[in-house]
């Protein structure tokens, strides 16, 4: 268990997730097949940098955010997700699989009380995995 904390839940990388929020776009506008719009801060080596993205749900959405900021070639694989504990302050644990650049496939876990965020810290967990393994 100590393993598995110090390599998924305790990691820090080159990109952090600092703020973070979505909302749908008015039906019948501009982009009605990417109706969810991401907006939030993500730290790239400690600067802080302002992100937007749409997408046709959240998932998608942080990956187009992602993208405006250099973080490109990765595919969303498979999640899996589960409570870590009963109860309706529960938090949620994310298994994230995604397909690196080079075709290779790596994993990454976020843990938060809200499934969306921990689906996106499992996703940063995952790319800042990958970037260790390049350095």
């Amino acid at each position: 268990m100590d393993l598995f904390q110090k390599e998924f839940i305790d990691q820090k990388g080159k990109y952090e997730l600092i703020e973070r929020h979505f909302h749908q776009a008015k039906q019948g506008g501009d982009s009605p097949e990417n109706p969810t719009v991401f907006t939030g801060v993500i730290a790239v080596d400690g600067q802080q940098m302002d992100v937007i993205g749409r997408g046709n749900g959240p998932i998608d959405a942080f990956f187009n955010a992602l993208s405006k900021i250099g973080v490109t070639g990765y595919k969303f694989i498979n999640y899996d997700e589960h409570a870590t504990s009963g109860g309706s302050n529960a938090k949620a644990i994310c298994y994230i699989e995604l397909q690196k650049p080079d075709g290779n496939h790596i994993f990454g876990v976020g843990v938060h009380s809200g499934i969306v965020v921990a689906s996106l810290l499992g996703i940063l967990c995952a790319i800042n995995r990958a970037e260790k393994q390049k350095a």
